[in-house]
Parts: C-alpha cells; sequence; structure tokens
C-alpha cells in the first residue's frame, strides 16, 4: 500500500511539472478565414490550415511549445478533440489583455518583477475586437510570462506581462483574476 501511494505521489509531482513547464497557451481571433498552418518553421507553403468557425462555434486553443522568427509551433485541441502540432505565424496568436484594480496593464522589460514596468492606462488603450486584445511575440517556457505588443491610441507597447487571459471567451480564473499586489 505504501508503494503505491508513493507511485501515485510521484506520478502527479511528474504531471505538476509537466504542466508548469509550459501553460502559454493563445487563441486565434481572426475569425471565418483561412489560418495557414506549416509542417516547419522555414516552410513558405503552408501544409494544412486553421479556420474558426463561428456558425459552427469550432474555436481552437493552442498551446504555445516553440519559437523560432516569427513562427510558434503550437499544440492544436478544439472541443471535438482535434490534437495536432504545427507551425502559425505569430500575428495570428492573441491573448486578452487583464486590466487590474488599478485599470491598467503591467509590462516588464524581462519577464520579472525586479525591473521596473511600464504602466498603461485604460484610457490610453484602444477596444479592438470587442476588448483590449495583444497579440503574442514571445514566451518563457519555465513560466506564464509572455511578451506582447500592444497597440494604443498613441504608441505600439512591447513588453512581458502576467496580466493576460488565453482563451477566446475570455472567462480566465485564478492568480491572473486577482488583485496587482498579489501578483506582482
Amino acid at each position: 500500500m505504501k508503494n503505491i501511494f508513493v507511485i501515485l505521489s510521484l506520478f502527479v509531482s511528474c504531471l505538476s511539472v509537466s504542466y508548469a513547464q509550459n501553460n502559454n497557451y493563445c487563441f486565434v481571433y481572426n475569425m471565418n478565414e483561412y489560418i495557414p498552418l506549416y509542417q516547419n518553421s522555414d516552410d513558405s507553403t503552408a501544409s494544412s490550415s486553421l479556420y474558426q468557425d463561428t456558425l459552427k462555434e469550432n474555436y481552437y486553443s493552442l498551446q504555445i511549445i516553440d519559437c523560432k522568427k516569427d513562427r510558434f509551433k503550437v499544440r492544436i485541441i478544439d472541443e471535438n478533440n482535434i490534437n495536432t502540432t504545427g507551425w502559425i505565424d505569430k500575428e495570428y496568436c492573441f491573448v486578452w489583455c487583464w486590466l487590474m484594480s488599478s485599470n491598467s496593464i503591467y509590462l516588464f522589460p524581462e519577464p520579472n518583477m525586479v525591473n521596473s514596468y511600464t504602466e498603461i492606462s485604460e484610457d490610453d488603450m484602444s477596444s479592438n475586437r470587442g476588448g483590449y486584445v495583444a497579440n503574442i511575440i514571445e514566451f518563457d517556457n519555465k513560466s506564464n510570462w509572455i511578451k506582447i505588443s500592444l497597440t494604443t491610441k498613441t504608441s505600439v507597447y512591447t513588453g512581458w506581462t502576467l496580466n493576460y487571459c488565453n482563451n477566446i471567451y475570455g472567462s480566465c480564473e485564478g492568480w491572473k483574476s486577482t488583485p496587482p499586489s498579489q501578483i506582482y
């Protein structure tokens, strides 16, 4: 019995470590158009495509696995249990920006909270696609930090953040919806 408990504990620990190493997801927000997927990061011709179908409400979740130049390698999952991998241009990978209790999003120069940050207030942000959507340009595969490009009314900002929701429905829960004092 003791051996079974030890084996089960090790199994759960391995799953937790594996999940924590890459919890970087994004969504494709381009609706009712074909999004090219590539077999390799340097291919010039698409091998297949994604289609966000609003009529059938078939939406994809993309787990970012790797990054090369202008593309992410992603694991593609949908409600029909499609589970495949491919390379997608970074321009198609989005997240919602979480505005914290200060009505701002915070961008850092590095994926940590040690450095000073840029605070972008809601007054300067441009609502796009029904909210504040940012393009992912890089990710840290050891944490939940992502580097985003965020276009505002006055500028384009880039920086690392934890203030995001990575599902198309914007229904994230947990640490991303806590007050900033508990995150930073």
